[in-house]
């Protein structure tokens, strides 16, 4: 996958993570829709899950 890996995390959790600007970042997501098409390759999931990871690790731990 294109900069994106999933990991499974637990019940109906997933642990996805890429690299934004040279450092690795994850969260933990739920959303089993965009995690299923992620999989299946469909760029539009896969952008939603990056956008997600980038987001909350900008507003919870600050990245620039």
């Amino acid at each position: 996958m294109e900069n994106l890996t999933i990991l499974f995390s637990g019940y109906g959790h997933w642990k996805i993570i890429t690299t934004h600007y040279g450092k690795e970042i994850y969260t933990i997501t739920t959303d089993a829709h965009a995690v299923s098409d992620a999989k299946d390759g469909k760029k539009y999931a896969i952008k939603l899950l990056r956008r997600d990871i980038i987001q909350k690790n900008k507003t919870y731990k600050g990245i620039n």
